[in-house]
């Protein structure tokens, strides 16, 4: 599931990281 605070895009670059943030 994409986060809704990161775009799709950030998503398939790193989830990790956004997830981080």
């Amino acid at each position: 599931m994409i986060l809704e605070s990161c775009t799709i895009n950030y998503y398939k670059t790193s989830h990790e990281f956004c997830r981080r943030k």
